[in-house]
C-alpha cells in the first residue's frame, strides 16, 4: 500500500515541479497515465527508490529510466 502512496507522489512531484525536465504529460499522453503509474510503481524498477534516495541525482537517475521506459521520439 505505501509504494501506491510513493508513486502517487513521486508522480505529482515530477509532474508539478519538474515537468519541463521529464516532459511526463507528454509521456502520460502517448503512454497513459495507467501505463505510467503502473511502470513507476512496479518492483522491477527504481523509480520510488530513486526519489527517495536523497542523492543529487535522482532526477537524472529518473529522467534516463523515464528515457528508457517511455521514450519520446521527435522530428528533426
Amino acid at each position: 500500500m505505501n509504494r501506491i502512496y510513493d508513486t502517487k507522489d513521486v508522480l505529482e512531484d515530477l509532474y508539478d515541479m519538474y515537468e519541463e525536465d521529464t516532459e511526463l504529460n507528454a509521456r502520460v499522453k502517448k503512454y497513459s497515465l495507467g501505463t505510467v503509474f503502473a511502470e513507476v510503481y512496479s518492483l522491477n524498477n527504481c523509480y520510488i527508490e530513486y526519489y527517495n534516495s536523497g542523492d543529487d541525482d535522482w532526477l537524472v537517475w529518473i529522467n534516463d529510466a523515464l528515457d528508457q521506459d517511455f521514450p519520446l521520439e521527435y522530428a528533426k
